[in-house]
């Protein structure tokens, strides 16, 4: 045991710390100057002359109603530019709401339905018929 342990001793403190050379001192470097970047052109937003909001309404068969007066209302009323116009069919209503064009839309519930399952319609507002409950 005597020797294990003088061993271990000399194995420890032996030899010394080895000469660490000094690291050298970085050499001065120019800061970069900025680069001006190109001017990027801002993209027409939703809602304005050249890109309206679409609202589509697909009203009851036999339904002889001009979408315009809704659309002169929207336009007054919230200073964004709309687009209403009337879908002959549950298909065209849908594939407007499935656009990449922002809708609005009336619809009946299966082409919600159809619009939620193609990933592309959202409800905020569903109206019960025969109550005046609005969920």
């Amino acid at each position: 045991m005597l020797f294990t342990c003088a061993g271990l001793t000399l194995a420890a403190c032996g030899g010394g710390p080895a000469a660490i050379a000094a690291t050298h001192t970085p050499a001065p470097t120019s800061t970069p100057r900025a680069t001006p970047l190109p001017t990027v052109g801002t993209p027409v937003p939703f809602g304005s002359a050249d890109k309206p909001y679409q609202v589509v309404i697909l009203p009851p068969t036999g339904s002889d109603t001009s979408p315009k007066a809704l659309n002169d209302y929207l336009n007054n009323r919230t200073g964004q530019v709309f687009k209403v116009t009337l879908a002959a069919s549950e298909d065209e209503a849908l594939n407007s709401v499935c656009s990449s064009v922002p809708t609005f839309a009336w619809l009946d519930s299966w082409t919600l339905l159809a619009a939620q399952a193609k990933g592309c319609g959202v409800s905020s507002k569903v109206i019960l018929p025969g109550s005046n409950l609005i969920l």
